[in-house]
């Protein structure tokens, strides 16, 4: 668990699932209970703990300086796993009344959104504890909640994160563009509510004024920019028809190749006996015909 906190793995900090489902069983299993209630059995008289020789060590073999000295580790150890470990975790408590857990809390975002002709990507910076992956699963996010993804995929981000120090060039107003691009966003979209750690310097950049931002809404909650000259997520000469988490489905008015900034994955596959192959990072689609098709798993 240790190390999954100190190296740069795809484990991430799932290793710490380990201590939440087993510290308790192995500290139980471990714990050595003194010698008189371990002699004890239903019916019979517990053993008397002041029955220990002159020595000073009790019928369990220990000295009265070790059983103080086991007895307080035992307590400190209870101590720290009660605090650490389910069922209320000091980190739930503090989420308690957050405002993004409610489904109206992106309503004004989700209807200003509904209004645009989205070719593009939504950004979102994440908030604390990612309620957007699942409010706003419907709409083309720019990013999910999954860390590990989003560490090997949006590294300028996580450059100061221990284990993956060097992974991206900094955050900076020039990289932000680049990567604006690169994942084919359109808008920007930054809450009042808390964010994660991952995602406050970002909202500080694009609150601070970026000349390529441009505001175009504010509304209950949200503020929103859009980005000048985006990419679109489908390339000429496609057309996007609508994109969520799951899939892109496009139109293209004849047959030939179609460019489309999704990450490519051999589980990809399209409707219409269109073929998927990688170009780079991202994927190209060959239809056979103008017409409709659908990209996803």
């Amino acid at each position: 668990v240790l190390a999954a906190a100190l190296v740069h793995t795809p484990v991430g900090l799932n290793a710490t699932r380990l201590a939440v489902m087993f510290a308790l069983p192995v500290l139980a299993a471990t714990a050595v209970p003194p010698g008189w209630l371990a002699r004890w059995r239903p019916g019979r008289p517990a053993a008397d703990p002041a029955r220990a020789d002159a020595s000073g060590v009790s019928g369990d073999g220990r000295s009265r300086p070790g059983r103080v000295v086991a007895g307080l580790a035992l307590a400190g150890l209870l101590a720290a796993v009660c605090v650490w470990q389910p069922p209320v975790v000091p980190a739930d408590l503090r989420s308690v009344g957050d405002p993004t857990s409610r489904p109206a809390y992106f309503t004004p975002l989700r209807d200003f959104l509904a209004g645009q002709r989205l070719t593009g990507r939504v950004e979102v910076p994440p908030t604390r504890n990612y309620w957007e992956a699942a409010s706003l699963g419907e709409m083309p996010l720019a990013r999910g909640w999954l860390r590990q993804a989003d560490i090997g995929r949006n590294p300028l981000f996580f450059t100061t994160v221990p284990g993956a120090a060097g992974t991206g060039v900094p955050l900076t107003a020039t990289s932000y563009r680049d990567w604006l691009l690169d994942n084919a966003v359109q808008f920007v979209a930054v809450p009042d509510a808390p964010l994660s750690w991952v995602g406050r310097a970002e909202a500080e950049l694009v609150t601070g004024g970026l000349p390529y931002l441009t505001p175009v809404w504010s509304g209950p909650h949200w503020r929103v920019w859009a980005v000048t000259a985006p990419r679109p997520i489908v390339g000429a000469p496609g057309e996007l028809v609508r994109s969520d988490g799951a899939s892109v489905t496009f139109r293209t008015p004849a047959a030939g190749s179609v460019p489309l900034r999704v990450r490519h994955s051999r589980w990809l596959t399209a409707t219409g006996g269109a073929t998927v192959a990688a170009d780079g990072e991202w994927t190209v689609v060959t239809v056979p015909r103008a017409g409709e098709y659908r990209l996803g798993r």
